[in-house]
């Protein structure tokens, strides 16, 4: 506290190498003025970091998004899977054939049809048949073997690897949203204790300006300064109201911003208080020692990237499939049969068998299309190497730039933490002199500004050191595997 408290006050002031003792009562109204009443209090919310962060996870509607991303990827693959699968179908067939002049006749047939895709690329497949009226079945088993086109399990699964890239896309861009959410409400989070520190900083600044007009008072009172001086503490007095109406109003909006990030709806917290369990002066950040570390991290753990090298994967299969398309069918086929006709099926005479071989080929005069398909994936290959090493590139610069960046804020702390002491030295200084006679209101409100504004710095630097260790963990695509390990 600077100066007087209480309804009276005595100041010492020297005046010609004497002590002059100044007793006189304060301007009630004028302290009333200068303390308006408080609000009554709200309700209030207790809210930890990682409370906060579960509840961003569990309520986002970007994560709820990505994951119906991921379960849709996740159908896609298991409907690719599924055509590997031996797959029987069940045909029956009931009919009343009426012919004019010849009667009426009913006619009951069950085909049952089989196949199975082997991932070489080899079908086999089986049919039977039977009529229940005329007593006739049949049986094929066949295989088809492509020799060229289609053949090779590379070629026969190489949807499947598709969807299963596609699905690895989506994981990894719904890990992305996850990271991006965690950042966003750890800034959120943190972004109102600053706002906070910043209007309890602001409220001393207040408190201080209050002192000193109190302090102004009595030495007007007591003949030692002009009355003018008086309305330089009033205008003082209303500067630094305004300027914490003004971190009040910032503070509110930031804990606006904490409860959207957290998915909670502002008109039912209406009257709502949050209470911050944690601060970001009590976390640590990275402990890297080089530039370089921070790249490497970077270049592995990024989920852009790893999502852009899976692309590139699919483009090279899109190459291996736009060459199988270049090359003639020519497949291997091979069936086996047995028919038994009319009513001699019970006893098992009359039943006939059949064996074949042979090739089915496929030979288009005209490859043009594919030819051009061809070309189009090779391109799109070359492009998707260029964009995989620029992203390389942009990245490793962020992550460096992070890092130095990181390094930089950390060694400004040291530097606001001494400001801060002289500037609380030269303001007690002042006021020593305010007391003494030997100082303006001019020179004690420069003093007090200049202490707000380097407890400012103080606050902003500490939390820039925070904030740019957890921008460092996303440049580096660690931060989710981070806060995940706490």
């Amino acid at each position: 506290m600077i100066g007087v408290e209480g309804a009276r006050s005595d100041v010492d002031t020297p005046s010609a190498g004497r002590h002059l003792k100044i007793t006189t009562e304060i301007d009630t109204s004028r302290i009333a003025r200068l303390y308006p009443p408080q609000a009554a209090s709200a309700q209030i919310l207790s809210l930890g970091v990682d409370e906060a962060v579960t509840l961003a996870m569990q309520r986002g509607l970007e994560i709820e998004v990505s994951s119906l991303d991921l379960q849709s990827s996740e159908n896609q693959l298991a409907a690719v899977t599924h055509q590997f699968s031996p797959l029987l179908t069940l045909a029956p067939k009931i009919q009343r054939n009426t012919i004019s002049g010849a009667g009426a006749t009913n006619e009951v047939n069950t085909d049952l049809t089989g196949a199975w895709k082997l991932r070489n690329g080899m079908v086999l497949n089986a049919t039977a048949s039977k009529s229940v009226v005329l007593g006739s079945s049949t049986q094929l088993v066949g295989v088809s073997i492509p020799l060229a086109r289609d053949a090779g399990s590379a070629i026969a699964t190489i949807d499947e690897k598709d969807a299963a890239s596609a699905l690895k896309s989506s994981n990894l861009s719904s890990l992305q949203v996850r990271q991006d959410t965690i950042f966003n409400c750890v800034q959120a989070y943190f972004g109102l204790e600053l706002a906070r520190m910043k209007v309890r900083v602001d409220e001393s600044a207040l408190e201080r300006a209050r002192e000193i007009a109190r302090i102004n008072v009595l030495l007007e009172q007591a003949g030692r300064i002009p009355r003018m001086m008086l309305l330089q503490s009033d205008l003082a007095v209303t500067q630094a109201q305004v300027t914490l109406a003004q971190s009040e109003e910032d503070a509110k909006v930031a804990e606006r911003a904490l409860l959207k990030s957290i998915g909670i709806s502002q008109v039912s917290t209406s009257g709502l208080q949050i209470e911050l369990k944690d601060s970001f002066l009590n976390l640590t950040g990275p402990t890297l020692t080089t530039a370089s570390e921070a790249v490497q991290e970077a270049i592995a753990h990024r989920f852009e990237l790893q999502a852009q090298r899976e692309g590139l994967v699919v483009a090279q299969r899109a190459i291996l499939r736009a060459e199988n398309d270049l090359q003639f069918r020519v497949d291997l086929r091979m069936e086996l049969g047995r028919q038994v006709a009319g009513s001699s099926a019970a006893a098992g005479s009359g039943s006939t068998q059949s064996r074949a071989i042979g090739i089915a080929m496929e030979l288009p005069f005209d490859h043009t299309p594919q030819k051009i398909a061809l070309s189009n994936t090779k391109l799109n290959l070359k492009k998707a190497e260029i964009q995989l090493a620029a992203s390389e590139r942009d990245i490793s610069t962020e992550a460096g730039e992070a890092f130095n960046r990181y390094e930089f804020v950390k060694r400004q702390v040291d530097l606001a933490e001494r400001s801060v002491e002289l500037a609380r030295v030269q303001l007690d200084a002042e006021v020593l002199k305010v007391r003494a006679g030997r100082s303006s209101a001019a020179d004690l409100s420069v003093a007090q500004d200049n202490l707000r504004q380097t407890e400012l710095s103080l606050v902003q630097i500490r939390f820039e050191v925070f904030n740019a260790g957890l921008a460092l963990r996303r440049a580096m695509g660690t931060l989710l595997s981070t806060w995940a390990a706490r």
